[in-house]
């Protein structure tokens, strides 16, 4: 027969055992519930809100029109050929990663969505989901919010290249009309739109200006009753021949800093979004 003492320890063996048993479980099952909330964070970074819950339920091939949204491109002029003189561990790591982070803030601000980032170049949509909203914006002010996108983005860069000692400048192109959006293919799933709208927006920065942002007519029809109020320099620059388009009219507004923000068009950008790395 077992003596009391030896009842004892086998007891807190017995206890010892569950003890640890159960603190492993719970450990995994924290860590697991993490990796589980990580990955939601991922997928609501990359996707909008709609196309992560169609995916989750198990839709693998995802495809909708949207009548009337708003695209911006953004280039860096001069970065393709400073590339070649800097270490990318400066160039990339360093400055184009804090551009692109506040860049990505200054989309949350606006609820616009960044589609993707290609070398220096940035694509962004406004309008798409807005009819899933509870309060939906109209296509003219997610257009006007696409413009202060691009004005915001031309501030971010101003204050990066001081802190760098660069001297890059953007060229923004922005258009508006009907795209068809979703998500294709089996692997490493991407949103993305395309349509003749997303190549005319593509054309308006390629054919823009430094310092400016390029209006198509569709855009400038949305947006010129507030570009007044907001006493933003804005002008016609005539018809322009653009490739694969003709003759479009196009219209400028000037970013450089003494036309900006002069008249409070919106807070202190980094007082909102934060400092980038290092600023």
């Amino acid at each position: 027969t077992l003596t009391m003492l030896q009842c004892f320890y086998l007891f807190m063996n017995i206890c010892g055992t569950v003890s640890i048993t159960f603190f492993g479980v719970f450990s995994l099952r924290v860590r697991l519930d993490m990796e589980h909330k990580r990955s939601e964070n991922l997928l609501e970074n990359v996707l909008p809100k709609s196309i992560k819950t169609r995916l989750k339920n198990g839709e693998s091939q995802i495809i909708e029109n949207f009548d009337d949204v708003t695209i911006l491109f953004a280039d860096l002029k001069g970065f393709t050929k400073v590339s070649a003189d800097l270490p990318p561990s400066f160039l990339i790591g360093r400055f184009l990663g804090d551009v692109f982070s506040a860049w990505d803030n200054i989309c949350a601000n606006y609820t616009i969505d960044k589609i993707k980032t290609i070398g220096d170049a940035f694509m962004a949509v406004g309008g798409i989901e807005e009819d899933k909203k509870a309060n939906p914006r109209s296509a003219d002010a997610v257009a006007l919010d696409v413009v202060l996108l691009g004005l915001e983005m031309q501030q971010a860069l101003d204050f990066i290249n001081e802190r760098y000692g660069m001297e890059f400048t953007l060229r923004i192109g922005i258009h508006s009309g009907p795209v068809i959006a979703g998500v294709i293919g089996l692997k490493k799933f991407c949103f993305d739109v395309w349509g003749d709208a997303v190549n005319t927006a593509s054309r308006m920065e390629s054919h823009g200006i430094p310092g400016c942002i390029h209006l198509s007519m569709d855009t400038y029809n949305k947006v010129k009753e507030y570009l007044s109020g907001l006493h933003l320099n804005s002008f016609c620059r005539g018809e322009i021949d653009v490739k694969g388009k003709g003759k479009m009219t196009t219209y400028i507004i000037q970013t450089e800093r003494n036309h900006l923000y002069s008249n409070n068009i919106s807070t202190s950008l980094f007082s909102r979004i934060g400092h980038p790395s290092g600023i």
